[in-house]
């Protein structure tokens, strides 16, 4: 980070060109990525790709894709606020809250019911 400091920013991501990244240009570049996959997936003849693009599109992503997954499958076992933060390793209770504020329960019910729908079993 200091190698790469520019300007009063600590960059943890840099350039092709070597210049550090903001948080901003990070997230923007993210996102490129994450549309053209999607995108991508759209493209494909098969439904269930398809799908597939549909349910991303419409989730939350998290530039920290390993830490957002291994946060939301702890959500689904703890008891509290706590428990996750400690899971987490979070200094802050703050930082652990919006994944239990982002249950899944009832986007997995609608998911199960247009997987139903689209083999034919609901009407």
């Amino acid at each position: 980070m200091k190698r790469y400091r520019k300007d009063n920013v600590s960059a943890v991501f840099i350039d092709k060109n070597g210049n550090p990244m903001t948080e901003n240009t990070y997230w923007k570049r993210f996102s490129r990525v994450r549309r053209e996959f999607i995108r991508r997936l759209y493209a494909c003849p098969d439904m269930e790709t398809q799908m597939y693009a549909l349910f991303l599109e419409s989730y939350k992503w998290s530039t920290h894709i390993g830490r957002g997954t291994y946060s939301n499958i702890s959500a689904r076992s703890v008891n509290n606020l706590g428990e996750l933060a400690v899971m987490r390793g979070d200094s802050s209770l703050s930082s652990s809250l919006p994944y239990l504020n982002d249950n899944r329960a009832v986007e997995k019910k609608v998911q199960e019911t247009f997987d139903a729908f689209y083999k034919g079993e609901g009407a």
